[in-house]
C-alpha cells in the first residue's frame, strides 16, 4: 500500500463514532440533514439543563478528570486532528477483488457535515450520544447538566449525595467522630424495618431450617491447635516517633498498644489519641470484615489468615482455576471493647473471641451480612474457600464469656459449588440474597433462604441466576446494595469493569451489562460508595477512579498513590474511603467534592507506613532472641547481649512509620507531581512481598463508624480510632 504524504494542505476530516456514516445506501434512505448532525433541534431540550432555583450556584467548570473515550477534538486552526489518518496509513486492509483499498478506507473515514444551528442557553453543542448519553462533556457543563447525567433527573436520585457533600465537605480527608451519627442511612435503622428485613428468618422458617442443618462440635484447645498456626512463628516491629521509635517482639495472637509506643500518657491526656492496637495474626491476612449490629459494648473483627499446608499437600495444576485438595483451617473472630464515648478502649487487651474450626482449605473471603441486626437476629458469614465452594454459616457470638470458644464447623446449612469451576469471589444482595464470581467468567445468584431437603446434607444447592457475562476469570465482585440491589459491579482478568444489571433476563446482553474502560492491568480491588453513587476502583498508573452509575465509561481521578493498590475499603456511615498498596501505605480520602464539582481539590492523608525487609546474613546466622512476655513488650539494646541483637531480624523486621500530614494532590499537569516518573514515563517499583497491605475494612457501626482495620502480609493487624 502506497504511503501518503504526511503533509497535506487540505483540512482534514473529524472521525465520527457512527460506523455506518459515509456508506451511500444508508444516507440515501435517511433523512440526511439530521441524521448527518446527530441530533435533532428542540427547543424544548433546552430546558433540561436548566438550573432549578434550590441548587448551588452555576459555574463554568473542567471536563471530567477522567479518561474520556470519543472522537477527536478539533484543534486550535479549525481543522481537525489527523492522527487517527496517520494511523490508518500503515494498516494493510484486506478488501474484496472487486473493491480496492482505497474505496474501504474512503467509507471508513466517512465524511464530516456541519449544520448551524440555533443555540439556546444551557444547551450543549456538538454532543454525540452513542449510550443515550452524550459521549463527552464540554468545559462549559453546567451543574444541572452533571447532576441529570450522573445521578438522574428524579430528586431522590441525586439529593441523598448533595446532603452528603454538605455534611462532609469539611472533611477532605479523615471523618469527624461527631458527624458519623445524624445522617439518614439507606440501611434499615428502626426496629421495625430491620424485623422486616429478617421476616423470612422470624417467620419464614429460616431459623429452623438453619438450626437443622448446621452441626458445629464444640473442641477443646488441644483439638482446636491443628486448625491454626503454630504460637511460636513472632514478629519483630519498629514504632514509635520518628526520631526514637521502640522495638517490640509481639507472638502470634498476641497484641500490644499504639499509645505504648508513643508514650501517650505522658504526651497527651486525651483518651482518643493513639487509640488502638498492633496484633500479630501469624501469617498473610487474606480478608477482613466488621460485623454489622447494635452493640454498644463490644465489636467483633472477622479475620482469615493463610493457614499451614500438611506436609502431604499436592495442589493440582491451574489452581486458580481449579479445586484444591481440604485441609485445615480457621476463621478468627476477635472483640474489641468500646467506651462510652465510642472510642477504643486500650486499657485491656483484644479478645480472641471465637474460632471457627474448619476443613474448607483456604479462606480466600469472607462477608458479614450487611443488613443491620438486632437481637434474636442472626449473624450469617459467607465464604469462599479454596476448595471452590461458597458458603453460608450462622454464628453465635456472647459476649459474656470471657475465653476463647473453638467451633468446628461439620456442616453448614447452605453451601454450592459450580460444575467444572470454582467461586472466586462473594458479595451479599441483601439479608436473603447472595451473589459470587467464579473462575469461568461467570456470575451466580442464590436465595438463601430456600433450603435444600435435610435428608441430604452434602445436596448443592442451584442458583436462580447462572450466566457468564467475561470471557475469564472474574477477580472480585461488589453489590449496589442497598440503593441498587439488584446491579453488580465485578472486575475480570479482562481489564474490564463490568455493572450487570441481574434483574435482566440474559445479563450478557448489552442490555444488561455495560464495560468501563479497559486497563492495560486487570486490577482487584473494587467497591460501590451508596454516598456517591459510583464505584471505587483503580488503575495502573497509582489513581483511584470512581466510576458513575449512569455514565459508566467515564472515570474520575479521586486520589494518587505512590504504588498500586492492593486494598479498598469503604463505609456505610460516612464517604471516606481507604487505599492500601503494595508499598505498605494506607491513605484516606473523601471523593464526593470530585462528583460534583470538576475543580474540586483533592486532599488525602497517610494513615501509616508499613515496611518489612529480609534478614541481614548476620541476623539469619545469629541465635534468634527468645521470645517476651505474651503481652507483647519493648526492647532496648542496653538489655540485650550484642549476639541477640544480631539475631532480632532472623524472621524478617516490620517497620511503622505514622504521624503524616493531609496533603493536596494534583491529578494531572507537571511530570513532578506523578511518582516514580521520569521523563512522562511512568515506572512500577517491585516492594518486597511482605510489605503490601492485603486487607482494609471501616466499621460499619455509626457510634464507631471511625474505627478502621489493616491487615498486611507479614501477618500484622493494626485496628485503631482514626476519626477526627
Amino acid at each position: 500500500m502506497q504511503r501518503r504524504a504526511p503533509r497535506r494542505s487540505a483540512p482534514r476530516v473529524k472521525y465520527s463514532v457512527d460506523a455506518f456514516e459515509g456508506i451511500a445506501e444508508l444516507q440515501e434512505a435517511a433523512s440526511g440533514d439530521e441524521l448527518r448532525d446527530g441530533h435533532v433541534d428542540d427547543d424544548d431540550s433546552a430546558e433540561e439543563f436548566q438550573a432549578r432555583p434550590d441548587e448551588l450556584p452555576d459555574e463554568a467548570e473542567d471536563v471530567m478528570s477522567g479518561d474520556e473515550g470519543g472522537v477527536d477534538e478539533v484543534g486550535s486552526n479549525g481543522a481537525a486532528s489527523d492522527t487517527g489518518e496517520q494511523l490508518m496509513d500503515d494498516i494493510s486492509v484486506a478488501s474484496d477483488p472487486d473493491v480496492g483499498a482505497s474505496s474501504l478506507l474512503e467509507v471508513a473515514r466517512g465524511a464530516q457535515f456541519k449544520k448551524k444551528t440555533k443555540k439556546t442557553k444551557g444547551q450543549e453543542d456538538d454532543l454525540a450520544f452513542t449510550r443515550g448519553l452524550p459521549e463527552g462533556l464540554p468545559k462549559s457543563a453546567s451543574k444541572a447538566a452533571r447532576r441529570l447525567y450522573f445521578f438522574g433527573p428524579a430528586r431522590d436520585d441525586y439529593e441523598p449525595v448533595y446532603k452528603a457533600q454538605a455534611k462532609w465537605v469539611n472533611d477532605p480527608t479523615l471523618p469527624r467522630r461527631s458527624n458519623a451519627k445524624g445522617l439518614v442511612l439507606r440501611l434499615p435503622g428502626s426496629a421495625e424495618e430491620i424485623h422486616g428485613a429478617w421476616k423470612w428468618w422470624h417467620e419464614g422458617g429460616g431459623r429452623e431450617a438453619f438450626g437443622r442443618r448446621q452441626t458445629v462440635r464444640i473442641l477443646d484447645i488441644e483439638e482446636a491447635a491443628e486448625y491454626m498456626l503454630p504460637a511460636g512463628e513472632e514478629r519483630i516491629i519498629l514504632m514509635g516517633p520518628y526520631t526514637n521509635p521502640t522495638l517490640y517482639t509481639l507472638p502470634v495472637r498476641q497484641t500490644v498498644p499504639l499509645r505504648e509506643a508513643w508514650g501517650a500518657d505522658a504526651i497527651t491526656n486525651d483518651a482518643t489519641y493513639k487509640n488502638g492496637f498492633m496484633l500479630n495474626l501469624g501469617a498473610r491476612v487474606h480478608c477482613l470484615n466488621w460485623l454489622p449490629g447494635r452493640s454498644e459494648k463490644h465489636q467483633y473483627l472477622a479475620a482469615s489468615v493463610l493457614p499451614s499446608r500438611p506436609s502431604s499437600f499436592d495442589a493440582s495444576s491451574a489452581p486458580a482455576f481449579n479445586a484444591q485438595p481440604s485441609y485445615n483451617s480457621s476463621i478468627q473472630i476477635w472483640k474489641f471493647e468500646v467506651n462510652e464515648d465510642g472510642s477504643m478502649r486500650v486499657n485491656g487487651s483484644p479478645q480472641l473471641s471465637t474460632v471457627l474450626c474448619t476443613r474448607w482449605s483456604d479462606i480466600k473471603s469472607l462477608e458479614w451480612c450487611p443488613t443491620p441486626t438486632a437481637d434474636g437476629d442472626p449473624k450469617l458469614l459467607a465464604t469462599i474457600t479454596a476448595d471452590g465452594a461458597i458458603r453460608v454459616v450462622e454464628v453465635s457470638l456472647s459476649s459474656s464469656i470471657e475465653t476463647t470458644r473453638y467451633q468446628l464447623i461439620e456442616n453448614v446449612a447452605f453451601q454450592s459449588r459450580p460444575p467444572n469451576t470454582i467461586c472466586t469471589c462473594v458479595t451479599w444482595l441483601g439479608p436473603s440474597r447472595i451473589a459470587a464470581g467464579c473462575a469461568n467468567g461467570c456470575i451466580a445468584v442464590w436465595n438463601i433462604d430456600e433450603t435444600p431437603p435435610d435428608n441430604n446434607p452434602d445436596h448443592v444447592q442451584r442458583p436462580y441466576i447462572y450466566s457468564s457475562i467475561s470471557t475469564s476469570y472474574i477477580a472480585s465482585i461488589a453489590s449496589c446494595y442497598p440503593s441498587h440491589p439488584n446491579m453488580l459491579i465485578t472486575n475480570s482478568m479482562t481489564g474490564y469493569t463490568l455493572l450487570t444489571d441481574i434483574s435482566r433476563p440474559h445479563t450478557m446482553t448489552p442490555a444488561a451489562t455495560t464495560t468501563s474502560q479497559r486497563a492495560r492491568v486487570a486490577q482487584t480491588p473494587i467497591h460501590w460508595s451508596d454516598w456517591a453513587q459510583a464505584a471505587v476502583g483503580v488503575d495502573d498508573s497509582f489513581l483511584g477512579k470512581m466510576y458513575p452509575l449512569r455514565r459508566w465509561f467515564t472515570t474520575i481521578n479521586i486520589c494518587r498513590t505512590k504504588s498500586l493498590a492492593t486494598a479498598i475499603a469503604g463505609s456505610p456511615c460516612h464517604p471516606h474511603v481507604l487505599f492500601g498498596t503494595a508499598s505498605g501505605e494506607v491513605l484516606s480520602t473523601n471523593p464526593l467534592g470530585r462528583m460534583i464539582k470538576s475543580k474540586a481539590e483533592v486532599w488525602q492523608q497517610t494513615w501509616f507506613a508499613h515496611e518489612w525487609r529480609r534478614p541481614t546474613l548476620n541476623e539469619a546466622n545469629a541465635t534468634l532472641m527468645p521470645a517476651s512476655p505474651e503481652s507483647g513488650g519493648p526492647l532496648t539494646s542496653k538489655s540485650i547481649p550484642p549476639s541477640v541483637v544480631r539475631g532480632i531480624g532472623a524472621n524478617g523486621l516490620s517497620r511503622i512509620t505514622e504521624g503524616f500530614k493531609a496533603e493536596r494532590v494534583y491529578l494531572a499537569g507537571d511530570e513532578h507531581a506523578v511518582p516514580n516518573s521520569r521523563d512522562y514515563n511512568m515506572f512500577h517499583t517491585v516492594y518486597e512481598q511482605q510489605s503490601a497491605i492485603t486487607s482494609l475494612a471501616w466499621n460499619p457501626n455509626p457510634h464507631v463508624a471511625g474505627w478502621a482495620a489493616a491487615g498486611m502480609a507479614d501477618g500484622l493487624l493494626r485496628v485503631e480510632d482514626i476519626a477526627i
